[in-house]
């Protein structure tokens, strides 16, 4: 499969979703079962690094998809840091948050990994209680 979930910290609060090479909705749906059956095993808050360093082109319809993933999301998610390289990738989250203005807010985009980590911690900081 060309997406990957495992936890990023032992305390279960950032979950890394690494996608890699060409992927499709189904394998993302998959995914996105897996991801929501583990963020609502968990009271607490969950935040998500979506890795997409490695990840091929994205499949049409990526805000299409986004938005029916939105309506499913389980109560105690954050944010989602992106991690990107990709230009598209930034004029898609701002073509999303422009849409969709009340879920923006929680597509944080970083370059690395590292930016990925900072981001959900000054996240925490900023909002610990969900909103």
């Amino acid at each position: 499969m060309a997406i990957t979930i495992t936890w990023h910290d032992e305390s279960r609060h950032i979950l890394y979703v690494n996608l890699v090479g060409q992927w499709d909705w189904d394998e993302f749906q998959e995914a996105l079962h897996d991801l929501y059956g583990r963020t609502n095993a968990v009271p607490d808050r969950v935040d998500y690094i979506a890795n997409l360093l490695s990840s091929g082109p994205l499949p049409k319809g990526t805000i299409q998809w986004t938005r029916q993933a939105l309506f499913q999301h389980p109560d105690n998610w954050g944010v989602t840091a992106i991690v990107h390289n990709s230009t598209f990738v930034e004029l898609l989250a701002g073509t999303f948050s422009r849409i969709y203005p009340q879920y923006g807010p929680r597509f944080l985009l970083a370059r690395s990994l590292e930016e990925a980590e900072a981001i959900i911690e000054r996240e925490r900081s900023m909002h610990p209680i969900l909103a």
